[in-house]
């Protein structure tokens, strides 16, 4: 998919293209794609040294922000320890220049669509920071720190 963004300083506009990534656990036990490395790096040091979650195993997804050749964003999902019709947004980062701009908020649409395609109902996050924007998005909180959302309703 394609997004349209105003940048200010830009061009007219930028196009953002959404791409979808199945990666394995394997392949992450080994080391991050280049691609997501760099947009790893706003994260929380712990979580920049993380292992993948056990729960990753069960699958893996990732939506990609591209503003041309170079990823701007992305939006990891892993398949939920409740069976397959649960899946957790594991983590949203987005370089910190293309913050505040939507990109964010697109990443865990498009990955609702997706994860709406392949039979989950249910999609969770559990937000390190102001939960707000997730609650723009269309999560609700179910429990402590836990939010969640059909994903046919985020599309």
């Amino acid at each position: 998919m394609r997004w349209r963004l105003q940048v200010a300083g830009a061009k007219p506009e930028v196009i953002i293209r959404f791409d979808r990534r199945e990666i394995p656990y394997a392949r992450l036990m080994r080391r991050w794609p280049r691609s997501l490395s760099g947009v790893r790096r706003v994260l929380p040091a712990h979580l920049q040294v993380a292992a993948p979650p056990a729960m990753a195993r069960g699958g893996s997804w990732f939506v990609l922000a591209l503003a041309g050749r170079q990823t701007v964003g992305y939006a990891w999902v892993v398949a939920g320890l409740e069976g397959r019709h649960i899946a957790y947004v594991e983590e949203v980062a987005v370089l910190p220049h293309w913050q505040r701009r939507g990109i964010g908020r697109q990443l865990v649409k498009e990955a609702a669509g997706w994860m709406a395609t392949r039979g989950v109902t249910q999609l969770e996050i559990t937000p390190l920071n102001d939960p707000a924007w997730i609650e723009a998005v269309g999560f609700h909180q179910l429990d402590g720190r836990l939010y969640v959302a059909s994903p046919v309703e985020l599309r």
